[in-house]
């Protein structure tokens, strides 16, 4: 009767614990999932723009350092952001 009540109990541990963490780990997820939505939308404002370019004739590419549309193309190893093209 002793290893029922024993294993019973176990059980009941481990179950409650289960249920603490995964209601834990849930809230540290949301809130990591907030604060990733949080950067991605300050980062999407304004249009893609390229950190390294190469000539390119017929070629427009927006140049991130300066942010305005300069004749060229991205290099496929480039880095990029977002900005908005000044007029």
């Amino acid at each position: 009767m002793k290893k029922i009540l024993f294993a019973f109990i176990a059980m009941l541990a481990v179950s409650i614990a289960a249920v603490l963490f995964t209601n834990y780990k849930h809230d540290k997820d949301s809130l990591f999932y907030q604060n990733v939505e949080a950067i991605a939308d300050d980062e999407s404002t304004g249009q893609k723009c390229w950190n390294t370019i190469t000539s390119s004739e017929g070629e427009q590419v927006l140049y991130c350092p300066e942010c305005k549309w300069v004749p060229g193309r991205h290099v496929w190893y480039s880095g990029h952001s977002n900005c908005t093209p000044k007029e």
